[in-house]
């Protein structure tokens, strides 16, 4: 699951990894949000512990 958030020209994708349960259905893999930038040079920003903790760090 995750979010595109468009700032100073800028697109970053903020994600949380998920998997797939026994019914088909996806379940959160943990509680870790990921920044990534659309530059593959850069490296993402990992280890935030919620939606918000990574938005605030944009």
């Amino acid at each position: 699951m995750g979010y595109t958030v468009k700032k100073a020209g800028k697109t970053y994708h903020v994600h949380s990894p998920f998997v797939k349960d026994g019914n088909g259905g996806l379940t959160p893999a943990g509680n870790e949000w990921t920044i990534e930038l659309d530059e593959p040079d850069r490296a993402d920003s990992r280890g935030f512990t919620s939606i918000e903790q990574a938005l605030q760090e944009l």
